[in-house]
Order: C-alpha cells, then sequence, then structure tokens
C-alpha cells in the first residue's frame, strides 16, 4: 500500500459499511423462513459470535504486521499451500463483485424498467471503479461521510415504523428450540462477519496497527446492531410469515410507515441506504481482489488491472444469475459453505498452524 494511510476511525466506518452491505434488505427473509419469530435471536447471536471470529482475524494481523491476507496466509501455509488458499480468497472477492451490480439492477428495475440492465451495471461500475483509482485513502474518508448518512437514515426510519410495532409477533420464544436460531445466525454471519476477512487486506494502510481491533470491533458491531434491528422490526410489524415470502421485506416494512402526507414512499430512502452499503461492500471486495491479485503475482501498481477487471466483472454480472430462483439456490448451497470455509474455517487452521510453527517448532 506505500505510504497510504488511513486513520482507525476510517477503519472503522468502511467496516462497518462493507460489513451491513446485503443483510439490510433480503436477510430478514431468509432468516424468517429459517428461525420464524426467533429470528431476532438470531441476529443477536451472529453478533455474539462474530466478536470471537473478529479477535481471531486480528489475532493473525497483529502476529504479521505490515503484511495483508495473502501475505499472512503465503507466509504461514507456505509457498504451495498457501499459494492455493491465496487463489481461493481472490476468486471469492471477485465473485461476490461481480455479484452485486446484479442485486443492484434488480432493484433499480423496480423504478426504471425500460432502462437495459447492462446501463444500470455500467453506471454502478463506473463508480466503483472510480473510487478504486483514487486510492484507499479517499475511499476510506468518503466512508466516514457516508456513515454519517446512513445512520441518520436509518435512524430516522426506525423512529417512524415505533408505532406499527405488535410484540405478540415474537412469541413464542424457543418454540422449536435452539437449533433453527443457531442456522440462522450461521446463515447472517456469512453477511456481517465472514466478509470483515477482507478487512486484512487494508490493515497494513493502518497508521497504528494497535487500534485496528477496536476500530474493526466497533464497525462490526454497528453493522450487526443494525442488521438485528432491521430484522426484529420486520418481525414485529410484517410477522414472521409474511416477512419470509417478501423479496424485499425492509421495503414493504417501510410502506407501513404513515405520518401525513409529507412522509410517503419512504422506501426510496431505504433503497438509498442500501445502494450506499452495496456500492462500498463492491467496493472492498473489489479493492482486496485487485490487490490480492496484484501481490500474489508480484504486480508493482493493482490500479493496472483494475480497468481490466471491471471489463470482466461487468459482463459477469450480466450472465452469473440467469433467474432469481437460481440466485437464491447459489447463495443458499454455494455461498454459504464458501464463506463459512474461507471466513472461519481457513482462518482457524491459519491460527492453529501458527501456534505449532511458533511453539513447537520455534518458527514462524
Amino acid at each position: 500500500m506505500g505510504n497510504k494511510k488511513i486513520t482507525p476511525h476510517q477503519l472503522y466506518a468502511m467496516t462497518a459499511l462493507s460489513s451491513l452491505g446485503g443483510s439490510l434488505l433480503v436477510i430478514a427473509a431468509t432468516l424468517a423462513g429459517i428461525a420464524e419469530q426467533n429470528a431476532w435471536l438470531s441476529g443477536v447471536a451472529a453478533v455474539v459470535f462474530g466478536i470471537g471470529v473478529i479477535s481471531i482475524y486480528y489475532y493473525l494481523a497483529s502476529r504479521y504486521p505490515g503484511l495483508t491476507l495473502i501475505g499472512i496466509t503465503k507466509k504461514i501455509f507456505g509457498k504451495y499451500v498457501g499459494f492455493a488458499v491465496c487463489v481461493g480468497y481472490i476468486i471469492l472477492f471477485l465473485t461476490v463483485a461481480s455479484h452485486i451490480p446484479w442485486y443492484i439492477t434488480g432493484l433499480c428495475k423496480r423504478v426504471m424498467c425500460e432502462t437495459p440492465t447492462y446501463i444500470l451495471s455500467i453506471v454502478f461500475m463506473v463508480g466503483v471503479v472510480v473510487a478504486l483509482l483514487y486510492g484507499i485513502e479517499t475511499i476510506a474518508r468518503s466512508s466516514e461521510l457516508f456513515l454519517i448518512i446512513v445512520s441518520l437514515l436509518f435512524g430516522f426510519t426506525v423512529i417512524l415504523l415505533l408505532n406499527n410495532m405488535r410484540f405478540d409477533y415474537m412469541l413464542p420464544v424457543l418454540e422449536k428450540g435452539i437449533a433453527p436460531v443457531f442456522k440462522g445466525s450461521v446463515f447472517l454471519s456469512c453477511y456481517i462477519t465472514f466478509p470483515v476477512i477482507m478487512i486484512l487486506m487494508v490493515i497494513p494502510g493502518l497508521k497504528d496497527i494497535s487500534k485496528a481491533y477496536g476500530a474493526i470491533l466497533k464497525g462490526f458491531l454497528w453493522s450487526g446492531a443494525i442488521s438485528t434491528i432491521v430484522v426484529t422490526l420486520c418481525i414485529l410489524v410484517l410477522g414472521s410469515n409474511m416477512t419470509s415470502i417478501l423479496s424485499y421485506p425492509m421495503l414493504t416494512l417501510v410502506q407501513e410507515i404513515k405520518a401525513g402526507a409529507a412522509l410517503t414512499r419512504l422506501e426510496y430512502v431505504v433503497s438509498v441506504v442500501w445502494r450506499i452499503t452495496q456500492l462500498y461492500v463492491d467496493i472492498s471486495f473489489f479493492y482486496s481482489g485487485a490487490v490480492g491479485l496484484s501481490e500474489l503475482f508480484g504486480l508493482k501498481d493493482h490500479k493496472k488491472i483494475i480497468l481490466p477487471l471491471a471489463l470482466i466483472l461487468l459482463i459477469m454480472s450480466g450472465v452469473v444469475f440467469p433467474s432469481t430462483i437460481y440466485q437464491m439456490h447459489w447463495v443458499n448451497y454455494t455461498y454459504t459453505p464458501w464463506s463459512v470455509t474461507f471466513g472461519i474455517i481457513i482462518p482457524f487452521i491459519m491460527v492453529l498452524v501458527y501456534i505449532i510453527k511458533k511453539y513447537m517448532f520455534k518458527r514462524v
């Protein structure tokens, strides 16, 4: 990253926005389908579990200050195994980066029905490419501003929904035991916890590495709190049955707001918040993939491959999901195990290998 430096507060803002991402609009439906009226407990469990996962990430970063996730992986696993694992991480980062425009265009088509899908994807990708070309410092500074905007708009929406809540929708508690709650928490973790692993690609640019843990943890807790509040509101206002069958339950939720003629159609406020967070998810994954690819193959500047990668991801975004059914199947049976593997299983193995190498073989 050269001399590029970011502050702990900027790292906090970047973690918060990139961690929240897709959970804002769509995750409530899946959690309601898994844990029903206890979906809010899945949110709480995911946050508690996530604190431990974040601690693992920081432990790895603190053992190898100045190295990115790619460098840490190669250092721990060695030349050949490390290379294979790094390729897996890069493919994951770039695959997710190619999926985000598909979600964005799907939502935009609800308003701009006659606009070609690729035009919407191009506009979105141009914003991502410009951000990456300006560099990590610009991305970090803008994240501080957008975090304030997202927080204010979300808080305003929550306040207006307070009168619509029905607490009997949350009963009975743990009717089917703890298993659905645990399953839901794992699924939510794939959206708000495991993606934080990509922040290890940014940590070397932090001015003071000792403050990284607090910054990342605060960002994760912010996104975890927002996600849990969204799921809880959907259950309290719409009920678990209605929430589970909706594609975008949060949009339907805000349509329940009726506060005079001036405060209607607030679903567009929520969609703006969601687009901002999705933009940062795409920027974060794209940046991590580009930097990782450059580091893995010894390129001096990752910016030289941003435009070619952007064209590839743009084409992929239009063909990656033939239909919504295919997308749901991919999320459930491909992305979830993939995210669990690279988000917790491999990092946990890396910690074990590091400890064995250090204390048994006296080398790291």
